[in-house]
């Protein structure tokens, strides 16, 4: 999903509260080519309680939450963004 959305151009993040060694392993183990932010675990559990969770922002408006469990293809994600 996230190789999709960066192919058309989508900006993709990760957020988490994982400590800055965890993530950087993470992003090695899975060659993740977005930046990932640090954030305090209250304030994720505040954006969406999903863990892991998928967000689709524009600009600063909530589209869309989705839970590991239900995350969309891109075709369903790039319905909603028109």
């Amino acid at each position: 999903l996230a190789k999709a959305a960066m192919a058309k151009g989508v900006q993709v993040f990760a957020i988490t509260n994982a400590l800055e060694k965890e993530a950087e392993a993470y992003q090695t183990k899975h060659k993740t080519k977005y930046p990932f932010y640090n954030c305090d675990q209250t304030e994720l559990k505040i954006i969406i309680r999903a863990n892991p969770g998928l967000v689709l922002l524009d600009g600063a408006t909530v589209v869309k939450k989705w839970s590991a469990r239900d995350i969309p293809d891109w075709a369903e994600v790039e319905e909603l963004m028109k």
